[in-house]
């Protein structure tokens, strides 16, 4: 700063977000000094902030350092930060334990924010752990959050992963408002639990509601496909993902999964270029299907799993298709 100005504690709040985006731990330290010297740190917002950069530099002992000196002047919003320094280096059972004892300040004045209750319930998710899941469903009914889209997408995640898909299904149902994280987890949930029909016809349902899927979905959506050698299909999902740029060179294993489809049918040239990431799509100077015909070939293909018997129904209907 010029005319020897020296930056106040406002300053600091609005420089650190920045810091952490970045991942600088270098900058990190140079300003946690700076602040020491100034008297900052022991300004909750400065001290949270200083937190927040050491988590996302996954320098775990530091945040905690900086959370435990705290003390009393301790928010929510030091709580939540601490929690996902936990969850971004990986230490997913420090962050339940740290939620546990986040409960027990309630009557301190500490209120729970949707952010926290998100954290927290996407760790669940990450360890299946169901028994403390459904507690975070019971809090977030109670307090409300649970209309929250956010929470509301992480309870649904967690739910899918720990293999209640039919209650994954109701509270999906339940949700008031959907987005594209909601239909990616009830598709990746449907695939994941052995059940790639109905991931591909909720993928039809998305796509009839106007929601453009992300990556994640399309990853979901690929794998069904391999699994059930539905290559028809597999093929418009291919050439759709490439219209919608969800399936770049960077996409490795959409490669993959688009291998072991082509490879289930045998069409051993596409699966080539699936293993070396050369795919340009297939009959790759066509343009990329229609929204529409996506649409008509999945309400097809379900309609067929529910006449025939699956795998000879297969075998028959998409073995040789070219």
């Amino acid at each position: 700063m010029q005319n020897d100005t020296s930056p106040n504690s406002s300053t600091i709040v609005g420089v650190l977000p920045a810091v952490a985006q970045v991942n600088s731990l270098r900058h990190g330290k140079e300003i946690h000094g700076f602040c020491v010297r100034m008297g900052f740190v022991g300004d909750v917002v400065v001290g949270t902030g200083i937190l927040d950069v050491y988590g996302k530099c996954q320098r775990i002992d530091y945040a905690r350092r900086i959370f435990d000196m705290m003390g009393t002047v301790k928010n929510e919003v030091t709580w939540s930060a601490m929690a996902g320094a936990y969850v971004v280096c990986n230490f997913m059972r420090e962050a339940l334990e740290l939620f546990s004892q986040l409960l027990m300040l309630k009557d301190d004045g500490i209120v729970l924010s949707a952010v926290t209750l998100a954290t927290v319930t996407g760790v669940c998710a990450k360890l299946t752990d169901l028994s403390m899941g459904s507690c975070l469903h019971c809090y977030a009914i109670k307090s409300g959050f649970v209309l929250d889209l956010m929470v509301g997408n992480t309870l649904l995640s967690m739910y899918a992963k720990c293999g209640i898909i039919n209650g994954a299904m109701r509270f999906f149902n339940e949700m008031y408002i959907r987005d594209a994280v909601s239909y990616t987890a009830i598709i990746s949930g449907y695939v994941q639990n052995g059940n790639s029909e109905e991931g591909l016809r909720m993928f039809l349902e998305m796509q009839l509601s106007g929601i453009n899927p992300e990556k994640a979905t399309m990853a979901s959506v690929l794998s069904a496909c391999s699994h059930l050698a539905a290559l028809h299909y597999g093929s418009c999902s291919h050439c759709h993902a490439i219209k919608i740029q969800k399936l770049g060179p960077e996409s490795t294993g959409n490669f993959v999964l688009l291998s072991n489809m082509y490879s289930a049918v045998g069409r051993w040239d596409d699966a080539a270029q699936g293993k070396d990431g050369s795919f340009t799509g297939p009959d790759s100077a066509s343009t990329a299907k229609s929204l529409y015909t996506i649409c008509f070939s999945i309400t097809s293909y379900v309609m067929t799993l529910r006449q025939q018997d699956i795998r000879a129904g297969l075998e028959s209907k998409f073995g040789c298709e070219q």
